[in-house]
């Protein structure tokens, strides 16, 4: 029994150092994987460095890399979010984005709203300096205190302003500028909300400006270059006369015109006469032959007529080169209709907006624009329409369909025929009908999907 037991015992002793054995070699084992592992780590990390080196994207140039940012800012909602982001990227990226101005010479909004603290003006400063020496547009919301070292910088880099949008309630602070210091400015935008004691000269000497939108009190107090422009949108709701904007117009040689009457109204009732005594003779001492676009805007009226076409067809033909035409509010006789359209021969778009009231007129409209093989063409370059009548729910398919037809042809169609038709093809046919719930029979609709499958861009909302 006590043998038994001793083998016992030293049999148990030689498991236990088997297991320890075991144990040892184990550790042992764990420990070359552990090394084996920070082996391989070194050497995949040593291998993506190797890879890394040759790979394709060092191969483009800095300048196709700089077009690729540029399309990313131009994409994005806030032009400088990409700009921040591949700067981010690696040192190469950082150093080409810090010194290429062009990504850094988007718009600029300064904020005046609150005293601005160091962090926003040292930021502000850092996107101008690395701008330099393009061009930069620069945005000023609120009243800016003329004394800011913001703003004051802002104004020492006038010459270098491509265009500016002063929405504030003080624009004064412009008035140190120098007449000279506009250089390299191409637009102007400014919203002021109380009448000037000094004229706002400074733009006078902006040899590049061409474009001015001006919605101020007081349009004396801002003279700008007006011959030299080319679009000009102006809002004075309180001093600019009739007399005040011809005078001005006829200094513009050159610019697309865009007017917006507000006629007056008592008791919620447009005025007709004096929409009429104010609008209508307006146009009988222009002569724009340089006009290209011509938008005008009046009431919204349902009812009444408060367009002639005798001052205005005469405007037109003092203005031969009017290619783009919009008409709004004005409700316009077909009669009139008709020799506004007799008086359009290099009118490439038209849209009216409120300026017929039910099917029958629509109608009638319709008809004067469908080409003719036995009549003289009415606006022979026509090529997009765009209507959006009043009270209109539905519309005879059969009209909307001759008058599509009677100025469409396929690409087959027109390579066939042994010399062009007589007048252009529709582009763009769009009808904008509120509140319609017409149904359309299926042949129709057939025929729209036919059209836009060759190209034509048709739609009846």
């Amino acid at each position: 029994m006590e043998k038994s037991e001793k083998d016992s015992l030293s049999s148990r002793e030689a498991v236990k150092g088997l297991i320890r054995a075991a144990e040892a070699d184990l550790l042992d084992i764990e420990s070359k994987i552990l090394e084996l592992s920070r082996l391989r780590q070194e050497k995949r990390e040593s291998i993506a460095s190797l890879k890394e080196l040759i790979a394709p994207i060092h191969t483009v140039h800095a300048e196709l890399l700089v077009e690729i940012f540029q399309m990313a800012s131009a994409e994005a909602i806030f032009w400088l979010d990409p700009v921040l982001v591949v700067s981010q990227v690696c040192a190469q990226w950082r150093w080409l984005v810090c010194k290429t101005p062009l990504l850094w010479a988007g718009d600029l909004e300064l904020d005046f709203e609150r005293p601005p603290c160091a962090s926003y003006l040292h930021m502000a400063k850092t996107f101008l300096e690395r701008s330099a020496p393009l061009p930069i547009p620069i945005s000023v919301k609120s009243a800016p205190s003329h004394t800011s070292p913001l703003f004051q910088y802002a104004l020492s880099l006038a010459p270098r302003w491509k265009s500016l949008r002063f929405q504030s309630s003080d624009i004064s602070g412009l008035l140190p500028l120098a007449g000279d210091a506009l250089e390299n400015l191409e637009s102007v935008h400014l919203t002021e909300r109380r009448y000037l004691t000094a004229s706002v000269d400074v733009f006078l000497g902006a040899s590049r400006l061409r474009t001015v939108t001006l919605d101020v009190w007081g349009i004396l107090c801002f003279p700008m270059p007006w011959s030299q422009l080319v679009h000009l949108n102006i809002k004075d709701p309180y001093s600019l006369s009739a007399q005040t904007c011809l005078n001005i117009l006829l200094q513009c040689k050159h610019a697309t015109l865009r007017l917006r009457f507000n006629s007056g109204s008592e008791h919620g009732r447009v005025n007709s006469d004096l929409v009429y005594a104010t609008i209508m003779p307006f146009f009988a001492r222009l002569a724009l032959p340089a006009l290209t676009t011509l938008e005008i805007h009046g009431p919204t009226a349902s009812s009444g007529t408060f367009w002639s076409s005798r001052d205005f067809t005469s405007f037109q033909l003092r203005c031969p080169n009017i290619r783009s035409l919009e008409l709004g509010g004005y409700q316009i006789p077909v009669s009139d209709f008709a020799s506004i359209l007799e008086s359009s021969e290099q009118l490439v778009e038209l849209r009216l907006t409120f300026c017929f009231s039910g099917a029958d007129l629509v109608h009638s409209v319709l008809k004067l624009l469908q080409f003719r093989s036995d009549a003289p063409p009415k606006v022979p370059r026509l090529e997009r329409m765009y209507m959006e009548p009043l009270f209109v729910r539905a519309l005879d398919a059969s009209v909307l369909l001759k008058t599509i037809n009677s100025r469409w042809w396929s690409d087959e169609q027109l390579a066939a025929m042994s010399a062009p038709p007589p007048v252009a093809r529709w582009k763009v046919f769009e009808i904008v009908r509120h509140g319609s719930d017409q149904p359309h029979r299926r042949q129709f609709l057939e025929r729209l999907e036919k059209l836009r499958r060759e190209g034509l861009q048709v739609d009846l909302k």
